[in-house]
């Protein structure tokens, strides 16, 4: 379904994503990346596919984050709250997470595994 809005400089048309198609509801405030969606996305530096990051290295990783010793690709330290979701390449090599559902996949801000004792 397509909904045609108006912009300061010319018409666009907004997807609206149906249930099931990128993302599908299974709790309040979680959602499910959808396998099709996963299967299409790779690191956009290694051509890398990604996978779920696994929750017991996602809590390593928010407890690396919360220590203030994680940083970027680009060397800003990671400031962000607590991770619900990321994706990690399948060599294990890099991380990149998901806010609000939505796959962060640029390369300055992805972050090297090792870190966190992952790789």
């Amino acid at each position: 379904m397509t909904t045609p809005i108006k912009t300061g400089f010319e018409s666009a048309i907004a997807l609206t994503p149906c249930k099931g198609v990128f993302y599908a509801d299974i709790g309040k405030n979680s959602t499910v990346m959808d396998k099709k969606l996963l299967d299409i996305l790779c690191c956009p530096a290694s051509r890398q596919a990604l996978l779920p990051l696994p929750s017991s290295a996602l809590t390593a990783l928010n407890a690396g984050i919360a220590s203030g010793m994680i940083t970027q690709q680009d060397g800003r330290i990671v400031t962000t709250a607590p991770l619900r979701e990321a994706l990690i390449t399948a060599d294990g090599k890099w991380i990149y997470r998901i806010d609000d559902g939505i796959p962060v996949l640029l390369v300055d801000e992805a972050i090297a595994a090792s870190q966190s004792g992952l790789a």
